[in-house]
């Protein structure tokens, strides 16, 4: 029936997207052990001093930060104004809507 197929594609996206959010989460914390790895790794090569490691793990939270406010700006770019506009021209305004949020996403990234 209509109601199943509606639940199957509900779970479909829930489902996605917890995937999309187990890989974001999981990529963040692989590099953060990489960088934890690495630091320990040459740490005979560089002085303690200057270097102590600690912005090398939270540099993927920075990236991570940077992405997420940008999106979040990128989101709120996304609006059309409330003016009428021919049939023959709405796709196109549309589509510039946006394409000015992912391109002002990607500059702020």
């Amino acid at each position: 029936t209509i109601a199943d197929n509606v639940g199957d594609n509900v779970g479909d996206v829930a489902g996605m997207g917890a995937d999309l959010f187990e890989s974001f989460a999981g990529s963040i914390i692989a590099s953060i052990q990489l960088a934890e790895e690495g630091v320990s790794f040459f740490d005979g090569d560089v002085d303690t001093n200057e270097i102590d490691g600690y912005h090398f793990i939270a540099l993927p939270f920075w990236i991570m930060g940077f992405g997420t406010i940008s999106s979040i700006i990128g989101i709120f770019l996304v609006r059309t104004g409330d003016d009428n506009v021919r049939a023959d021209k709405l796709q196109s305004v549309l589509l510039w809507t946006i394409r000015r949020g992912i391109i002002t996403s990607t500059a702020l990234s």
